[in-house]
């Protein structure tokens, strides 16, 4: 069994996505018995997150790894230690999560552009392989060379205890990142449903950690444009208190422009939650398939009339949180990615020998 060190940027305070789905990874593939370490580049001292331990990167540990695998694409030491690792004979593979999809880079900064143009390009190209959290990431990313694997998060699993009982709620859970979000054109189309949503007995509930003022954004629209009675907006949740927010949300909402795979997502799924997601989200396969529940445009206008057949529709959407448990059961399970990433790690660290 090949030993495995996975890397990302992050620290103990900071709520962050690639924090807590690698430390999930890392513990779903310890159990299958591979010696898997997580460090982060950017953290002081050792931290503990979902009961794994997260250690301060070193040079000197790297030695003793089969492979290595950068959650993240932007970080200024990426390049260095895989420069590192190349040297030492040690293979690596990236996790780019979403920063390598064409919408993100359009969107980037001057920065961005020229790390991929310059100092990150070496980085990218001598990774043994890509990996992308959906078939719709991997095909709306650029591509670097053709061995990738298309694995989803690791779901970490909890008992459903309200699917058909849920209550008139649509919810959204994740970084106030208003343009990376979607934020502003969710907002936009709210307006223009407000009636329907009171007369349908409907609200909204925000929840998640401030990036770069989204939450005050969010807070002056609410009351500029006179959504309180429907509309709130809170802090970040964690553990009981979030499955508690998914026990009450029938109708679990995303309008990104671009994403990898939203953690958030699969798990308002697994609650029974019905799904309301942007292409941009890369949730195309749960949606069309799955019947988890709707694939909304980028249009707020049309976004609005979307949610509108659903608030009108609640038949329908308990049957798509039924739907969306079910699919979160078959394809998210952390048995079932691990032994699949599991697979493409062994191949990958065989490939350098």
């Amino acid at each position: 069994m090949k030993k495995i060190a996975l890397i990302f940027s992050g620290g103990p305070d900071k709520v962050s996505g690639p924090k807590n789905s690698i430390t999930l990874l890392a513990d779903a593939l310890s159990t299958l018995g591979a010696f898997v370490s997580v460090f982060s580049v950017s953290a002081k001292k050792r931290f503990v997150f979902n009961g794994v331990e997260v250690g301060v990167f070193s040079y000197g540990r790297m030695k003793d790894f089969d492979i290595i695998i950068f959650s993240g694409v932007y970080h200024y030491k990426y390049p260095i230690v895989a420069e590192y690792a190349t040297r030492k004979g040690i293979p690596y593979g990236i996790s780019p999560r979403s920063s390598l999809m064409i919408t993100s880079l359009k969107r980037s900064s001057l920065k961005k552009k020229l790390f991929l143009s310059f100092y990150g390009r070496r980085f990218l190209k001598k990774s043994v392989f890509f990996h992308f959290l959906s078939r719709e990431e991997r095909e709306n990313s650029l591509r670097i060379n053709n061995n990738s694997l298309v694995c989803p998060n690791v779901l970490k699993e909890a008992p459903c205890y309200n699917i058909k009982n849920k209550g008139k709620v649509i919810g959204f859970l994740g970084r106030y990142d208003v343009d990376h979000k979607g934020l502003d054109r969710l907002m936009a189309a709210l307006v223009l449903i407000k009636d329907d949503m009171i007369s349908q007995g409907f609200t909204v509930e925000f929840h998640g950690p401030d990036f770069r003022g989204g939450r005050k954004y969010l807070e002056d629209f609410v009351r500029e444009n006179s959504l309180q009675s429907f509309v709130s907006v809170g802090g970040p949740l964690f553990g009981v208190e979030k499955n508690k927010f998914f026990d009450r949300v029938s109708i679990f909402i995303h309008t990104s422009r671009y994403e990898g795979l939203p953690q958030s997502v699969m798990e308002a799924m697994a609650r029974g939650c019905a799904i309301a997601v942007t292409r941009g989200t890369n949730m195309c396969n749960a949606v069309e398939d799955g019947r988890c529940g709707i694939l909304l445009e980028d249009d707020p206008t049309e976004i609005s009339q979307q949610l509108k057949g659903l608030v009108y529709n609640f038949s329908l959407v308990e049957k798509c949180g039924v739907n969306s448990n079910f699919y979160a059961k078959e394809n998210y399970s952390s048995d079932r990615v691990a032994r699949r990433m599991l697979e493409k790690i062994e191949e990958a660290a065989e490939l350098k020998k």
